[in-house]
């Protein structure tokens, strides 16, 4: 039993065979530009097919399946509650806007340390949103409760 690739090599090689038989027939019946356009369409048509076959990639049976990366939000939601930053850390991906909401019974603010951005005071809830241009960590904390910290990671 053949292996696959010594299949396609076969039938390359009968391909090829035919091509030179319908060449040399052409050359014994006619030498027009027409008929020399004919010939080369049959051997590029006649081709195709084998060269699309034997030029896949061989799956091996102990490839891994590639994982895709899961993509990184555009639009991303913290909650202000229990006083924390309800995830702490969030990552997106830059031109995304993250939003804060204060569900805590007492009033917050989101203040960048390099102030960015500043929510102003968020009374209960009340939200806040910032749209993240450039890449890097932006770390932020309440100004009210300076012990509630959080950091947006853009890349």
């Amino acid at each position: 039993m053949l292996t696959p690739l010594l299949q396609d090599l076969v039938e390359v090689s009968k391909r090829c065979r035919y091509i030179k038989e319908v060449t040399m027939a052409f050359r014994r019946n006619s030498k027009t530009l027409t008929g020399m356009l004919v010939v080369i369409e049959l051997i590029l048509l006649s081709m195709l097919p084998v060269f699309s076959i034997s030029c896949q990639p061989q799956a091996s049976l102990e490839e891994e399946p590639v994982k895709e990366e899961e993509p990184i939000p555009t639009y991303t939601e913290v909650k202000i509650s229990g006083f924390a930053f309800v995830p702490a850390t969030v990552t997106v991906s830059a031109g995304s806007t993250v939003t804060w909401t204060n569900q805590d019974s007492a009033p917050h603010t989101v203040t960048s340390e390099t102030d960015l951005f500043d929510s102003g005071r968020l009374s209960i809830n009340d939200s806040s949103s910032y749209a993240f241009t450039d890449r890097g960590t932006f770390s932020y904390y309440c100004t009210i409760h300076p012990y509630m910290k959080g950091e947006v990671i853009v890349e």
